[in-house]
């Protein structure tokens, strides 16, 4: 995809799903208002919200787990790449499709430039911004048929009404998923 101004980034944002321009409101404001930087900043920070959202609701719902307790070590624990990744596949049983890791990769290497003060051209920051809109809405349509949920989107009632563990058995199986808590 080419994309060639913000223009390209507004109607790329336009055609995702009600979801992912919900969970990214503010990039279309970003991307006419400030400079590129700030938007890539404001995706990667709600990126890394829906991918600990992603890691909090599989635990809550696939596991019982119970919310304040998982709530408290997604808070802690600190999430790299990989750890994600990790986390993710003791979570689900399975890796991230390489297909939806694909998605984001590019971006996140413009990201790391950008934040790093490397000099990025406008070009691959915008096609940055627009991969992340694409891995949120293969990240939703994925987790939606494993889980029933969508981690870049509204949560309500994500969990049903089935009875959560207690917070004892909870503390072990995070454990065991290789969660950092005490």
């Amino acid at each position: 995809m080419s994309v060639l101004s913000y223009k390209a980034i507004i109607k790329h944002y336009e055609t995702s799903p009600d979801e992912v321009k919900k969970f990214f409101e503010n990039t279309p404001k970003l991307v006419t208002d400030f400079d590129y930087e700030v938007a890539i900043g404001y995706v990667f920070l709600r990126t890394e919200l829906g991918l600990n959202r992603s890691i909090y609701c599989g635990v809550v719902k696939l596991h019982r787990g119970d919310y304040e307790i998982c709530r408290n070590a997604i808070n802690v624990q600190h999430m790299t790449r990989e750890g994600f990744l990790n986390l993710f596949k003791n979570v689900y049983g399975k890796d991230l499709p390489a297909n939806i890791r694909s998605k984001i990769k590019g971006a996140e290497s413009i990201r790391d430039r950008v934040l790093h003060g490397k000099k990025v051209r406008d070009p691959e920051m915008r096609k940055a911004i627009c991969d992340v809109l694409d891995y949120a809405k293969e990240m939703n349509i994925f987790l939606n048929s494993e889980a029933g949920f969508m981690p870049f989107g509204d949560l309500r009632g994500f969990k049903g009404r089935t009875k959560a563990l207690d917070k004892k058995t909870t503390r072990w199986i995070l454990k065991g998923m290789g969660f950092g808590i005490k």
